[in-house]
């Protein structure tokens, strides 16, 4: 039975130390205790329903009730002169919700979060959910309120929580640095930091922050180099604690078209494209439950798509608010526009002052600098870049010599193309710290603006035709006029231009019609990493490879868009395929959106372009693209089955789609071998095979298991020849190989020292493959007895939700039609069980039923048909949800 109501649960503080040094005097402390807290309960017609060892759980028929007991426990216990040293203190949590009842118990949900509510509460205090608050109002007992704590992360729930405490004299104070690790600091999200303060912007930054809090679109408008993203910067740091759901920047400069945008959304706020949906769409049902602050900074080359994108957001997230940085408004319905126009000259004089004096501490600001400076603010019509740049060269002249240096620089750019008429003061600004540069540095400078999203030293120096040591002097002399912005990252240091600079630069190169030129630079560059790439595998450049290939995808992503429109789809398919593999290991899905099929199969006579749409089909199938997958397999097969790569994708669709492990093995053995690589995949592939047979089969025992000394030497292998990632991979298989045989602590070590690999290196297809070895191996050990049964479902629940968030339905869909659906079973929540190995039967028909032969004579027919009725229309990813939620709600209770 489900019902509404208001839970109250309560514990003794310190029990376990309190049991251990006063074992004499606590049974006798417990049992006054249990007294005091059911009498209270009782007195205002509440009732317990279950003893958590040293507390108890209640149940209210409103929230007014709860509130009273609650209180009334804490003074009943404050009261009592107890024979423990230094008395005993209890905390009190409340919460309120639905629940389902059964057998007098109660579960779900409420029930979870209630429990982890507890968990923060000091002693002596009573927590108060935000549920319950907004129950009450205002309609507080006498001598009762409530104080607003802060919103805090409750283990293992994915939603922060608004909490309150009960006050009153009787209750402690609850400071929120006692429980600093549960506070939530600031919500989810992810903004830059707001490094440079806000100059002379203070009544434009309270407009932005206004119309933020009272609209659900605000765009902020001007020529670039007005200072357009510090502005929104600044207010979305300033309002980020009123987003639950966090506040998400998304910088579109890597958007080079367009159809790039949903693409480059989705990786800024870690969603991933759902299974039968759009990149767009997937964006906005991502944020449909939530209430966030999404940023969308540089959108004026790709206007269109930014509208789409907000339109989509708007009928499916209504509690999202969008703040758009532009050029122009996007004239949308309801769209309050926020225009940036250039500084008074007082406010421009105080940025100048401020920034040069960052980069030259010493400068005198006497009369004559001052007078300067006034002049060059004027002259440069208050544009914050414009000033920007000129007081950042301060550090090599002073401001009379700036000011001497403006007039000429702005009448060579008066007038000129209508086309470029908006941006002659942005290009005045650009262009005058442009001619300072020598030939050299307006080289790199230029040919920097071809990566979309910037790039490390050796990338420049390869595009623009230099040695390492040139371009990094001439980088750094540009990085010195904040030309270039130097970025640290893990791999090593990057280089990027802010986009009005790299848009002024990929002009200059379009003027001087080198452009095109400039990006088959680029391409070739590309190409070249992505053979270097390639080559890594099975060495130990792996992991150096791996990473460079994620730091890269942009430029990937912008190379391979270059050679299909210049027609080079022979450099396109030589690049795919260095990086295929490492896009299979990542997963990164977006390549399936990079080359059309129709593209791929025109290439049926190129070798390389054969590997690139085989594993292109190969990606498809772990997607959950299973249909896009066969139709590539099949044309593919249709003239090339000799080919490594078409067997193994081919392998794999007879295995997973159709649970065929004969015509998998059949498509391994027609394959020519001629490299090491494949070599080594075909082992890795045979063994999978083998596994599969082992796992889809009701037979096979003893002699006929597959013989995990296969494995053992393939990892031996990898560990002597080099290979991070490959290692993990054939760890991970070796753990499948030990758990057919039943060799649980085996494949438990190999699984865990896969999944630490890969999980260092980021490759996220080998974490989930590795903890389907983990999970088949807690499942058999844990699941199935009742020694550290809690823990193993909780693990398992966080593999699911983790191959769920890399968007890795075919490991998804392992989980659930295997050890999940069992777990369930074992459990004792079989409706949930029986349905979810339906939903993953249909998807992947990947092994045997893992429920027991006589599941359906157990359950009914009614039951069975009802499951199959659902399992018909439910995605994988719908029942992983369900699934997580069951075994979630079931481990409070199974141990």
């Amino acid at each position: 039975m489900r019902r509404e109501v208001s839970l109250i649960f309560t514990d003794i503080v310190g029990s376990t130390r309190l049991w251990a040094e006063h074992e004499d005097v606590m049974a006798g402390a417990l049992a006054r205790h249990d007294e005091l807290v059911a009498d209270a309960i009782n007195s205002v017609g509440g009732a317990v329903f279950k003893h958590t060892g040293d507390g108890m759980a209640a149940v209210f028929g409103d929230a007014r009730q709860a509130i009273q007991a609650a209180s009334r426990v804490q003074l009943a216990i404050g009261g009592e002169a107890w024979d423990v040293p230094g008395g005993v203190r209890v905390r009190v949590a409340i919460h309120s919700g639905a629940v389902h009842e059964r057998d007098g118990d109660m579960f779900g949900p409420t029930v979870n979060r209630s429990a982890r509510l507890l968990g923060c509460c000091p002693g002596g205090a009573v927590m108060v959910s935000e549920v319950t608050a907004g129950l009450l109002g205002d309609e507080l007992p006498d001598g009762l309120s409530l104080d607003p704590i802060g919103r805090v992360q409750l283990r293992d729930l994915a939603q922060s929580e608004l909490v309150f405490a009960l006050c009153a004299e009787h209750l402690a104070v609850v400071d929120p640095w006692t429980i600093d690790e549960f506070v939530s600091q600031r919500p989810p999200g992810w903004l830059p930091p707001d490094d440079s303060s806000l100059v002379g912007r203070d009544e434009l930054l309270q407009s932005v922050i206004t119309e933020v809090m009272a609209q659900d679109l605000v765009t902020v408008v001007g020529l670039g180099g007005m200072g357009k993203t510090r502005v929104a910067l600044a207010a979305a740091h300033a309002v980020v604690e009123a987003f639950a759901d966090g506040v998400w920047w998304c910088d579109l400069a890597a958007a080079t078209s367009g159809a790039a945008v949903p693409a480059v959304v989705l990786s800024s706020i870690a969603a991933r494209q759902l299974q039968g949906s759009s990149q767009l769409q997937s964006v906005a049902d991502h944020l449909a439950a939530r209430h966030a602050l999404l940023i969308l900074d540089n959108c004026e080359h790709v206007t269109h798509a930014v509208r789409e994108l907000v339109e989509a957001i708007r009928r499916t997230a209504p509690a999202v608010t969008i703040l758009a940085i532009s050029a122009e408004p996007l004239s949308l319905r309801n769209e309050a526009v926020v225009g940036v126009l250039s500084m008074a000259t007082h406010e421009a004089e105080r940025l100048f002052v401020s920034r040069a004096t960052d980069v030259r501490p010493d400068l005198v600001w006497d009369k004559r600098n001052l007078a300067a400076v006034r002049e060059i603010c004027e002259q440069l019509d208050g544009i914050p870049l414009a000033v920007e740049l000129a007081a950042a060269r301060c550090r090599s002249l002073s401001p009379v010599e700036i000011a001497t240096r403006l007039d000429d620089r702005f009448r060579l750019l008066r007038g000129g193309q209508a086309t470029i008429e908006r941006h002659r003061t942005l290009e005045a600004a650009v262009s005058w710290s442009y001619a300072q540069l020598d030939d050299a540095e307006r080289r790199v400078f230029e040919h920097l603006s071809v990566f979309p999203s910037g790039a490390m030293l050796d990338a420049i120096a390869s595009v623009a035709g230099l040695d390492e040591f040139e371009a990094l002097d001439l980088l750094d002399g540009l990085a010195v006029r904040s030309m270039v912005l130097v970025v640290d990252t893990p791999i090593g240091t990057r280089y990027r231009q802010l986009e009005t600079l790299r848009q002024f630069a990929e002009a200059r190169l379009a003027e001087s019609r080198t452009l095109e030129s400039v990006r088959d630079a680029h391409l070739e560059w590309a190409e070249n990493l992505a053979c270097w790439i390639g080559d890594s595998l099975l060495t130990v450049d792996e992991p150096a490879s791996f990473r460079r290939y994620v730091a890269e995808i942009d430029n990937f992503r912008a190379a391979v868009e270059h050679a299909g429109s210049a027609g080079r789809w022979s450099q396109a398919m030589r690049l795919m395929s260095g990086v295929m593999l490492w896009a299979i290991c990542r997963p990164s899905y977006e390549i399936l959106e990079w080359i059309d099929d129709a593209t791929l199969l025109q290439h049926g006579d190129d070798p390389v372009g054969v590997t690139v749409a085989a594993q292109i089909a190969e990606l498809a199938l772990f997607a959950g693209e299973t249909q896009r997958a066969e139709l590539l397999g099949a044309a593919l097969a249709a003239h090339e089955r000799s080919n490594a790569a078409v067997a193994r994708a081919l392998a794999q669709q007879m295995l997973w789609v159709h649970g065929d492990v004969d015509r998998a093995e059949e498509m391994l053995s027609s394959a020519v071998v001629t490299q090491e690589i494949d070599e080594f995949l075909r082992r890795f592939y045979v063994m999978n095979v083998a596994n599969a047979r082992a796992t889809m089969s009701t037979d096979v025992t003893g002699s006929l298991l597959p013989d995990p000394s296969d494995g053992l030497s393939l990892v031996e292998e990898r560990r002597s020849g080099g290979g991070r990632i490959s290692l993990a991979a054939s760890l991970a298989i070796l753990s499948f190989l030990h758990v057919d045989r039943a060799e649980f602590s085996d494949a438990m070590s190999c699984a865990s020292e896969a999944e630490a690999i890969a999980r260092e290196l980021g490759a996220l297809f080998i974490v989930d493959l590795a903890n389907v070895g983990r999970a088949s191996s807690l499942s058999q050990v844990h699941v199935t007895s009742t020694e550290g049964r809690s823990d193993a479902v909780l693990q398992l629940r966080d593999f699911l939700v983790e191959a769920v968030a890399h968007r890795n339905h075919f490991l998804v869909g392992n989980l659930l039609g295997d050890d999940v659906a069992a777990t369930l079973w074992a459990i004792g929540d079989t409706n949930t069980a029986i349905l979810i190995r339906d939903v993953a039967a249909r998807h992947y028909p990947i092994q045997r039923d893992p429920l027991p032969s006589n599941a359906g004579e157990l359950v009914g027919a009614a039951t069975l048909a009802d499951a199959a009725r659902q399992a018909a229309s439910m995605s994988l990813m719908a029942a992983a949800e369900l699934a997580a939620a069951a075994l979630e709600s079931a481990a409070e209770n199974v141990d």
